[in-house]
């Protein structure tokens, strides 16, 4: 019985320890985004470096009229990666996600803020390349 007990803390210490380990975003990303209209969908690629909880970076996003590419600059906050994406036309996104345990993927919302697509929201999910 002693046994059965030692073996349930050591999990339960290895899965308190993923959950706690430090996020790491730094390097190359690509997934997709979609708004709630069925043709406003396509790919993203995020360069990212990362500061301590200070991120930055560059991103491209293929499939829409009104975005195109452009810097980041966010804030890690526990598993919370909010950022502001601006493009070179003076759209601005801001995006408000979940980073995975692993800090392997990253998925959440975000929001078209201002620019020629303002108002429009929807959800993107990311992959480290």
């Amino acid at each position: 019985m002693a046994a059965y007990h030692l073996g349930f803390l050591v999990t339960l210490s290895a899965t308190a320890l993923t959950a706690c380990a430090p996020v790491d975003l730094q390097g190359s990303w690509s997934g997709t985004w979609r708004t709630t209209l069925a043709y406003d969908n396509g790919t993203i690629t995020m360069e990212l470096e990362q500061d301590g909880d200070a991120v930055s970076g560059s991103f491209d996003l293929d499939g829409s009229l009104c975005v195109g590419s452009g810097s980041l600059d966010g804030q890690i906050d526990n598993r919370t990666f909010t950022a502001t994406m601006i493009n070179g036309v003076g759209g601005e996104i801001v995006i408000d996600t979940r980073v995975s345990a692993d800090s392997d993927s990253f998925d959440g919302t975000f929001d078209v803020t201002d620019g020629f697509c303002e108002n429009t929201s929807g959800k993107l999910d990311l992959s480290l390349d």
